[in-house]
């Protein structure tokens, strides 16, 4: 079977396009924000399931555990993603 994970373009856009409106001025310039990143990062959907809120409503609370795709498991067993 095909794996789980796939290349994708960047969900924010134009590299640059996404700025913070209020950065922190204490932070320092050698380090700016950036939703940008390499053409070869991958990744994966891991869908929970249906929320409902109503659009005041701030939801506080744990969800049973969701099972992550088996190949990414076995892709990552004993690193760090």
């Amino acid at each position: 079977s095909p794996p789980s994970f796939a290349l994708a373009a960047n969900m924010n856009g134009s590299p640059g396009q996404y700025q913070i409106a209020n950065p922190n001025p204490a932070s320092s310039p050698s380090t700016p924000y950036s939703t940008d990143y390499p053409d070869d990062v991958e990744s994966f959907d891991v869908y929970s399931h249906p929320i409902r809120t109503l659009y005041s409503e701030v939801r506080w609370r744990m969800d049973p555990p969701i099972p992550l795709p088996e190949d990414v498991v076995r892709r990552f067993e004993d690193k760090t993603m």
